[in-house]
């Protein structure tokens, strides 16, 4: 009886939860799936132009850095205009939500001068592995034009499996179903590649190189290319298409299985923490307030401002800073550390940009500056000086202090020896002043495999270890599951905590921020957040940013918005996760279906459990075991679309199980009482 109560209650919440969010419209043009009852129909559209050798292509991408985009939104409708990158095709894109598993892309596309390529094609691709067995037909003027049983189809010698006209196209397999109707019949054909830069990495660069291979993915995506321009784009050249694509398929509504293992407490948990990187004082200073109000911040990352510290090599910035002769940011800034002190916050150190004096001439990569080696002396007193100046001042001693991402180079770059030996460097130099600040170690652009090499050199040099304080990364490129393990290993390897000092998916997001607003966007950046306290297991994460700049919190202006001061949901998210107590160590947990993503936490010393899930998909019942006998019930709490961190219900251990039923597209927490 009781599994026929949940299935009615689940069937009863599914109709509460209304459609939001069905297609994933991005800020750059393309659409990434269609949500279907919470259930993510799983593909992605784009806009490419191809080269002529179909060895490389550009697309619309979200790390497009140069030139002027729009993004706005309009009720169900997302409008966005850019350009290729390195070409001159512009193009406009709406969006629009048309009923329940459907969207339309409407395009305008125009080149601006004669340009080079195969063509300019509207991509649809979708997951091989979801259509392994599946078929694909083609149809023009409602009449059957062709038809391919995936499994068996062969590639031609120009690399495609099929090429015909057709103004609809209809994808099947047993799980998936995808109709794509053209508003005019155009040149259709299928092909199969691997990208030099898969989209897993979370790192997706518009231009791009097809591969043989991928590290990851045993099959390639299929992608189906609409002409839309054959050959080489002429000046003056104009277009208009429009797409209606229609998405349907099986709603994962299985029941999902948790397990913690509370035998095997891992690293500890202090809590949310932010970056104060002081920009706008007309705006950041309330949104500050509130979210120190509100929000229980652990730990704060500011700017050192150094280019400002320390702009001449020769003068003493210590007497001109104390003269009131620096500029009105650098005291801004202080004025924050100072404030964020006050409320026992330990504060971060962080450099951005280098004063030229400190830099290689002789040395410019691609991106970002190396510092001047013959300069070390000058650079750890510079820097030294600075740490002093704030602590004899200001009364705040950094705990930790580091360069910014300089394994790409925002905006000095290091190498993996280079990192090592200004570790080693300004470590010793701050000890010899009588410093407690200690360095961080890698506090990486990307949280990636790759990024990770940059720690090495310091973790396998013991003579370095006492001046190293924490290990941290940054979330916006990578995080795949693989990555996470190479940033944990190499924490235990020296036996540091682990950080995420920058919080976030899209560090590019300030140049259409309606996204942060999107409720796919905040449950992909939680879902994140939490698949990093499972496999990472860090002592804290700090979002990026507690300020005005890239806010939590709307209002005021803040998003086009004029109405007063209040949370978005992800401020709520990063409650949630900030509710989990001080001190808490990271327990492992699995989870026995895909779409989940899960951690749990336990104060021991205070019998007090945390257990956190994201559900991706459909509403489905959760039951989690491994509980102890100490835990007698648990609060549940809500965070998504509709809801901010708001207490659902209280269930009860039995057996060292307790069972609850989880909405879609959403991020819950448990709290034991």
């Amino acid at each position: 009886m009781k599994t026929k109560r949940l299935i009615a209650l689940l069937v009863f919440i599914t109709g509460l939860f209304p459609a939001f969010a069905q297609p994933v419209c991005t800020p750059w043009g393309n659409i990434k799936g269609l949500h279907v009852e919470g259930e993510k129909m799983d593909f992605e559209t784009s806009l490419r132009s191809v080269n002529t050798g179909w060895k490389s292509y550009v697309k619309s991408e979200k790390y497009h850095w140069e030139g002027t985009q729009t993004y706005t939104i309009d009720d169900k409708s997302h409008f966005v205009s850019h350009y290729l990158l390195g070409t001159p095709i512009e193009y406009q894109c709406r969006m629009t939500e048309t009923g329940e598993g459907k969207v339309k892309s409407e395009l305008v596309i125009k080149a601006t001068g004669n340009h080079d390529q195969a063509g300019t094609y509207f991509c649809f691709e979708v997951p091989g592995s979801d259509f392994t067995d599946g078929t694909i037909e083609f149809y023009l003027k409602n009449k059957k034009a062709g038809e391919l049983q995936l499994s068996s189809a062969i590639k031609g010698i120009d690399g495609t499996f099929a090429a015909l006209k057709a103004d609809r196209v209809v994808w099947k397999s047993a799980h998936r179903n995808y109709v794509i109707a053209a508003g005019e019949a155009v040149r259709v054909f299928l092909r199969q590649d691997f990208d030099s830069n898969p989209a897993y990495r979370n790192d997706p660069w518009p231009q791009q190189s097809f591969a043989e291979n991928d590290p990851l993915l045993k099959k390639a995506n299929f992608q189906l290319y609409f002409t839309l321009i054959e050959g080489k784009t002429k000046k003056g050249t104009e277009k208009r298409f429009s797409f209606n694509i229609e998405a349907s398929g099986t709603i994962d509504r299985e029941p999902v299985t948790l397990v913690i293992n509370p035998a095997n407490p891992g690293r500890k948990w202090d809590g949310i923490s932010g970056n104060y990187r002081f920009q706008f004082p007309e705006k950041d200073p309330m949104v500050i307030d509130y979210c120190l109000d509100s929000l229980r911040v652990t730990l704060s990352r500011i700017s050192m401002w150094w280019e400002m510290w320390h702009a001449e090599e020769h003068s003493n910035p210590a007497e001109l800073a104390r003269a009131g002769q620096l500029p009105p940011r650098f005291y801004e800034q202080m004025e924050l550390a100072k404030k964020l002190q006050q409320r026992n916050i330990p504060v971060i150190v962080s450099v951005w940009s280098a004063p030229g004096w400190a830099i290689d001439k002789n040395n410019i990569p691609r991106k970002g500056v190396h510092l001047d080696q013959s300069k070390m002396e000058a650079i750890c007193e510079s820097i030294s000086g600075f740490l002093l100046y704030l602590k004899q001042d200001y009364g705040v001693e950094a705990t930790l202090f580091s360069f910014n991402e300089t394994d790409c180079g925002v905006e000095v770059f290091q190498t993996p020896e280079e990192h090592a030996i200004f570790n080693k460097a300004i470590g010793k130099h701050l000890k010899e002043k009588g410093l407690s600040t200690k360095m961080l170690l890698g506090d990486t652009g990307h949280g990636t495999a790759v990024a990770n090499q940059i720690v090495w050199p310091s973790i396998n040099d013991p003579s370095i270890h006492n001046y190293l304080g924490a290990i941290a990364f940054h979330t916006y490129h990578g995080c795949t599951n693989t990555d996470l393990q190479a940033w944990a290993k190499s924490a235990e390897a020296i036996n540091l905590p682990i950080m995420v000092t920058e919080g976030g998916t899209n560090s590019a997001a300030h140049r259409y921020p309606l996204v942060f607003l999107q409720p796919w966007f905040q449950l992909e950046e939680i879902d994140t957040y939490i698949r990093i306290c499972n496999l990472c297991q860090p002592s804290t994460i700090m979002e990026w940013q507690l300020t005005s700049d890239y806010s939590v919190l709307t209002g005021k202006g803040l998003y086009g918005d004029n109405g007063p001061l209040r949370p978005t949901q992800r401020f709520w998210n990063l409650k949630q996760l900030g509710n989990t107590p001080a001190g808490s160590f990271w327990l492992p947990v699995s989870c026995d279906r895909p779409g989940i993503s899960c951690a749990a936490a336990a104060h021991i010393a205070q019998n007090r459990w945390s257990i956190h899930l994201v559900n991706n998909g459909a509403a489905r019942t959760i039951t989690i075991e491994g509980i102890p006998d100490t835990a007698k019930t648990f609060d549940v709490y809500l965070t998504d679309a509709l809801h901010g961190m708001q207490r659902m219900e209280t269930v009860s251990v039995k057996d060292g199980k307790l069972q609850f039923v989880a909405g879609k597209q959403a991020y819950y927490s448990l709290f034991s009482r």
